[in-house]
């Protein structure tokens, strides 16, 4: 555990690499600073993970994990990082997302997300992005609940406040809980997304989807054509 009252830690590219064999770690209460426009701030690589009440501000991406499956020398190796937790931290001023990760049965629930602008070419700007992947025999739950995201604009293509997805594949999906999120202030030239929720279910009768207490407004984009 890495626990910190405040301390600024000032990087340029990524401020914490959890490694794959570092199941558990808790990193908490950081001031993180990111110089590099392409860095992250805490990069998650091990199951069980804790994150909460840290401060992050800069970077590409504020919170990341590993994709679940790469090509290694033409080998698809997958991994399941499993039961992640994000609570409580403030992510500000990035250009691609505040968090985005790809875990089975996560818990993303009280951050605030804000200030995430995408200048690039085809640059998507995301304020949270939460992929329950469930690639085990056991139950998958994927709970993104109570956050706060406003101000997410893509200058030259697509913006999404909350982009939720829930994969059974080899299990089954048991619970998919959004409620309670605040999304405001989504701009894009393309398409504008307040919530965009996609749920796949190889084998399994998809569960009860909570959609409840959601406050989402100002969803916008050039034209308002495309914007939901």
């Amino acid at each position: 555990s890495l626990i910190s009252n405040g301390a600024v830690l000032k990087s340029s590219k990524t401020a914490f690499m959890i490694l794959p064999d570092a199941n558990n770690t808790s990193i908490s209460g950081f001031d993180i600073r990111i110089s590099d426009i392409n860095g992250t701030g805490i990069y998650v690589n091990a199951s069980g993970c804790r994150i909460t009440d840290n401060k992050i501000t800069g970077g590409n991406i504020g919170i990341a994990t590993d994709d679940f499956a790469k090509n290694v020398s033409g080998e698809i190796i997958i991994r399941v990082i499993n039961n992640t937790l994000i609570v409580r931290n403030n992510i500000t001023g990035l250009n691609g997302a505040g968090i985005s990760i790809n875990t089975y049965n996560p818990i993303v629930s009280r951050n605030r997300v804000t200030n995430i602008v995408n200048t690039r070419e085809n640059g998507t700007a995301i304020g949270i992005k939460v992929n329950g992947i469930g690639i085990v025999s056991d139950d998958l739950t994927v709970s993104v609940t109570d956050n706060y995201v406003s101000n997410v604009k893509s200058l030259k293509d697509s913006a999404y406040g909350l982009d939720i997805g829930a994969n059974s594949i080899f299990d089954t999906l048991t619970g998919l809980d959004v409620g309670g999120n605040v999304v405001k202030n989504i701009l894009a030239a393309v398409e504008a997304y307040g919530v965009y929720v996609d749920v796949f279910s190889l084998n399994t009768t998809l569960p009860t989807i909570d959609v409840s207490d959601l406050d989402v407004s100002k969803i916008s984009t050039s034209s308002n054509a495309n914007a939901s």
